[in-house]
């Protein structure tokens, strides 16, 4: 996607530090406002993120993921959280700065890819929080801290990076190409499904932009073995890099989301449902209202759009590449298309074209400059306003953190002496108990997982036919009776129940129970 008059393209991408702050306040208010992480609620109860943290913080105790405990995501996902640990152990504290630092970074990246389109524009900048607020209150934002969140400040980067070079194909973007190939390592050692934008990058950027062929794939690659090597480095010197690549790679291949065999137009077809089915929630219309906008600069001529026909083949096929990516397996877990949203720049473009063309036919003068931003800023003020409204997350803002039973159990687990508050998270993924405890597994099967569950569970019943652990937290998919309750753990006679509270998570109440050992 190019333009012209190339002196100012230096330039033209340039922020003031007005516009950092603009981006900065974009990615800290939703956040604040609508992250489950945010410091304004009481806890961050999605089962994901508390089991990446649970990794994570056995990383800082010498705790090898994959061989002392076990998941499915990949290690970088783990420093992440290891990070987030360090800053604060018994909270997410820790990631809600990450987010922001990330969200700060894909607000940024945005901005200046918006720019490099509407270099002349004033009004830019306020859109950056419209975008903001749209991803972190839509659907598939989820509760916060999702590795889908975490590759959008990496992700915008590369988009930016990737349309600079096609405005620029005259010029050595030495550093460019190294910076992405060390950026796809980290994404695909962290989700791989999430890697489709920088396929598209490789292959384009690399064979079709310039003459340095040779040197630019050298560089990419370069770049993604930097980001692996200390990888092989770590794994390596724990004996572990059989049991990485087998969980990692293998085991998410050829094992997880595996079913009925299926063909290839079955699952594209599969893929496009899914798409629909994440467009269409009313959480995510403004995601969808943004794509559909940047759509229009596909059919808009170049003189309008600056965009070469190279420029948008090669961001559709990022696009189609990055959906059927994370929707490869047939299925969705909902915020699986926050990847998507790196998209949503060409929308803003298209709409900064669409009503500069407008503008340009009003008289121009201070009084227009100053109505259009007032204007701006009450629609960002109405988004947040509306999107903490339609939110998912909201109805925990500023809960009392006392009435969810992963703190009552803490506390009452926090009772015993320190050598008999060994815990499991039975049946089902990590709850957050082990965070509030501020504890590391001491068995590797610590939580379910969605992939083998039943062989997970096997070796969790062999656990309770030890009495290894001495409390078991149980969960029961609906608000049940005593009885039913109490049939979770009925085959080991070796724990009882101390409490069973109802709890309302993703839609739906659950009965979280806590038990200790008898004997």
């Amino acid at each position: 996607m190019e333009m012209r008059n190339n002196k100012l393209l230096g330039k033209a991408d340039r922020l003031t530090f007005t516009q950092y702050l603009i981006c900065l306040l974009a990615a800290f208010i939703p956040l604040l406002l609508m992250s489950k992480c945010s410091p304004f609620y009481p806890f961050n109860d999605w089962y994901d993120i508390n089991q990446i943290f649970t990794v994570g913080k056995g990383i800082v105790f010498g705790k090898v993921p994959y061989v002392h405990l076990d998941d499915q995501k990949g290690p970088y996902a783990y420093l992440i959280c290891m990070i987030g640990y360090l800053i604060s152990h018994r909270s997410f504290l820790g990631v809600f700065v990450l987010e922001v630092v990330n969200l700060f970074f894909f607000s940024v990246f945005t901005e200046k890819s918006i720019r490099l389109f509407v270099k002349e524009s004033k009004f830019s900048s306020l859109l950056i929080p419209v975008i903001c607020t749209i991803i972190v209150s839509s659907s598939g934002f989820q509760h916060g801290g999702s590795m889908e969140e975490f590759s959008l400040g990496i992700l915008a980067y590369a988009l930016y990076s990737f349309l600079r070079i096609l405005k620029e194909p005259q010029k050595n973007n030495t550093w460019m190409y190294l910076i992405n190939g060390i950026l796809f390592g980290f994404v695909f050692w962290t989700k791989f499904s999430m890697t489709g934008l920088f396929f598209v990058w490789f292959i384009v950027a690399c064979f079709f932009i310039n003459k340095y062929i040779f040197k630019n794939i050298a560089l990419f690659l370069g770049g993604f073995c930097l980001s692996t090597l200390p990888l092989i480095i770590y794994f390596g010197a724990n004996h572990a890099l059989i049991a990485w690549l087998n969980s990692y790679i293998y085991r998410n291949v050829f094992i997880y989301g595996r079913g009925e065999k299926r063909s290839i137009l079955t699952l594209l077809l599969q893929d496009i449902g899914c798409l629909k089915d994440f467009l269409t929630q009313k959480g995510n219309l403004g995601i969808l209202i943004f794509l559909a906008m940047g759509a229009i600069l596909i059919f808009l001529p170049k003189s309008i759009s600056k965009a070469s026909v190279k420029g948008k083949i090669s961001v559709v096929a990022m696009f189609i590449i990055s959906f059927l990516g994370v929707y490869a397996g047939g299925f969705d877990f909902g915020y699986y298309g926050m990847v998507l949203c790196v998209y949503l720049v060409f929308g803003a473009v298209a709409f900064l074209e669409i009503s500069g063309m407008v503008m340009r036919k009003i008289k121009p003068g201070k009084i227009k400059e100053i109505v259009t931003i007032s204007l701006l800023l009450l629609v960002d003020i109405f988004v947040v306003f509306v999107g903490f409204r339609i939110s998912d997350n909201t109805y925990m803002f500023k809960r009392n953190k006392e009435e969810l039973p992963q703190y009552i159990f803490a506390k009452r687990i926090m009772e015993e002496p320190e050598g008999s508050r060994v815990l499991l998270n039975y049946g089902f993924l990590d709850c957050g108990v082990y965070t509030l405890l501020d504890q590391v597994p001491e068995m590797k099967y610590f939580a379910s997982n969605n992939r083998e569950y039943t062989a997970v569970l096997e070796e969790q019943k062999n656990y309770l036919r030890q009495g290894i652990p001495d409390f078991v937290v149980t969960f029961y998919e609906t608000v049940a009776d005593d009885e039913t309750v109490e049939s979770v753990l009925s085959e080991f006679d070796n724990y009882e129940r101390l409490m069973s509270y109802p709890y309302y998570i993703e839609g739906g109440e659950r009965t979280y129970s806590l038990w200790k050992k008898t004997q």
